[in-house]
């Protein structure tokens, strides 16, 4: 077992240091000169706020994140040419923050700057979807490559799909790294737990200033460089330890990876509009409108309704069988309690 040294320590406090300073210095300057402010009074039927924030949240992620780069120094093992990752990183945050900043982004304009990030950091890390579960048989590349762009994009889109409360997004961003750092630690991939680690220090340095009070948003900006992060660790994991079934990452992302996708079927064949049309009628959205009333305390509700099951997936990283059960269960629960939900709150 590898023994984490003093340099691990030193990279993740920078990393949490630096991001908790920037949430403030963004809040500061964003309150002074009035920029990226999410304002109460606009009209987007997904907001459940009550007061003005910034969307400025994901510039001390994503800047938190630079220190990546500084893996290769003082670990001589890694190949990956990790300064042009983070500028993969980088592109995934900068085609949400113009969102953030501008409120007009095309969708489109955001999945070609999605897509462009996602294939220079398969580049840069050499992490394809290769192998997708089936025994004997591997993706040949024509395939693999838009296969693999296909499934960050997803996880990226998923991420920003549940940012809809205070921590939502980061926290479950956070839970799902533990995970993956826990295993990639135990199966020694020096630099899947150390990246996972510098992302949770990262993302921990804007959730004590978002959670509970939303002081400050995460931003599509935050949302896409948190899931970007997360799937591209994912692949790596997966790819690399033939130990663990590539269905992990599936069944740890699966509340967010459902989510998206109930959410384009719901719009597209159900209510007859367009995918990328925002609602307030995602499975957080119902619970908070029905139940709970306040937002910190549904996006603890949902943490704890998701825990069992990202849990349930580390511990059975290498049963395939055990992972499609737990996706499974989780789908059918959640279209059961969806529905519930849906049918109360139009009673109400």
């Amino acid at each position: 077992m590898l023994i984490i040294e003093s340099n691990f320590w030193v990279i993740c406090l920078s990393a949490f240091c630096f991001s908790l300073f920037l949430q403030g210095v963004s809040l500061l300057l964003s309150n002074h000169y009035r920029i990226f402010i999410d304002k109460a009074e606009t009209l987007k039927p997904q907001r459940v706020h009550q007061h003005d924030a910034p969307r400025g949240g994901g510039i001390g992620i994503s800047l938190g994140l630079a220190f990546i780069i500084f893996i290769p120094y003082y670990y001589d093992e890694i190949q990956e040419n990790i300064v042009l990752f983070y500028i993969a990183i980088l592109l995934a945050f900068l085609s949400g923050f113009l969102e953030d900043i501008y409120g007009n982004i095309s969708p489109h304009i955001r999945l070609v700057m999605q897509s462009m990030a996602v294939c220079l950091g398969i580049y840069a890390l050499k992490a394809l979807l290769l192998d997708i579960g089936f025994y004997f048989f591997t993706l040949p590349l024509f395939i693999a490559i838009p296969f693999s762009v296909f499934c960050v994009v997803g996880v990226v889109n998923a991420m920003n799909i549940i940012d809809g409360f205070h921590g939502l997004s980061a926290g479950i961003g956070m839970l799902v790294l533990g995970h993956i750092f826990y295993l990639a630690y135990q199966y020694q991939d020096v630099l899947v737990y150390t990246i996972s680690a510098i992302a949770i220090m990262a993302i921990l340095g804007f959730f004590i200033i978002n959670f509970p009070k939303g002081y400050i948003f995460l931003g599509d900006g935050g949302a896409y460089a948190i899931g970007f992060v997360i799937a591209f660790l994912l692949i790596l994991l997966t790819q690399r330890h033939h130990n663990i079934s590539v269905w992990f990452g599936l069944a740890v992302m699966i509340y967010p990876v459902f989510e998206v996708l109930f959410s384009i079927y719901r719009k597209k064949y159900l209510l007859k509009i367009s995918p990328f049309t925002p609602d307030n009628r995602h499975l957080h959205s119902l619970l908070f409108y029905c139940y709970i009333h306040n937002s910190a305390l549904t996006t603890f509700a949902i943490v704890m309704i998701v825990l069992p099951f990202i849990a349930h997936a580390t511990y059975f990283a290498h049963s395939t069988i055990m992972l499609c059960l737990n996706v499974f269960i989780f789908i059918i629960l959640y279209i059961t309690a969806y529905f519930f939900l849906y049918n109360k709150i139009h009673k109400i």
